[in-house]
């Protein structure tokens, strides 16, 4: 489905995160240039004197993002069933039917999914176990990690908030979401349809 006019982006929420400060924990451990601990310039990260934390933390959260998105394709390609630990499960097509076209990515939501899903080509409900258990690996958050000079505890607490943001953006603004994984774009609608 095409990307509606009204529907936010991951760029759009990783931005409300930064200005919501939900990560601001994690991204407080790291140091400033000079040494310093930066916890304490972090806490009013929306006033003019911290645009440069929070633009910090924005290209960090821009980062793992990117980094997570590069690592799904990469293990997409590879064949292997993806689980993101926080938004469901990407795998190529032809990892899960061998008769299917490869020039496509198929997402599961998995078995504590907070949206309905349509059921389709692209999306699947349930993949067998038999598949999983041979296929099936998740997001490598120490790669990740270590790809974006970061520890996996900020990571994790970006990746959280970014999921929390989302649930937050539907289930309450009524927004409807397109995040960009890498393989495909995932749209979810207020309505709590994927």
């Amino acid at each position: 489905m095409a990307l509606q006019k009204s529907s936010l982006t991951e760029t759009e929420i990783i931005k409300a995160v930064c200005l919501k400060r939900q990560f601001q924990s994690a991204y407080g451990t790291a140091t400033a240039k000079d040494g310093a601990s930066v916890s304490a310039q972090m806490n009013e990260l929306s006033s003019k004197d911290n645009r440069d934390a929070r633009k910090d933390q924005l290209k960090l959260a821009l980062k793992v993002w990117t980094a997570s998105g590069k690592f799904i394709k990469s293990q997409c390609n590879k064949g292997r069933i993806v689980d993101t630990l926080l938004f469901g499960t990407f795998a190529r097509a032809d990892t899960l039917d061998s008769a299917a076209a490869n020039n496509y990515c198929v997402y599961c939501p998995g078995p504590k999914a907070l949206f309905k899903l349509g059921e389709n080509s692209e999306n699947v409900i349930d993949i067998p176990q038999s598949i999983l258990e041979e296929k099936l690996i998740q997001l490598n958050v120490s790669s990740v990690a270590q790809v974006c000079g970061t520890s996996v505890e900020q990571v994790q607490s970006i990746m959280g908030a970014i999921r929390d943001e989302v649930v937050e953006a539907i289930f309450q603004r009524k927004a409807n979401i397109a995040l960009n994984f890498g393989v495909g774009v995932l749209s979810l609608y207020h309505n709590g349809n994927s």
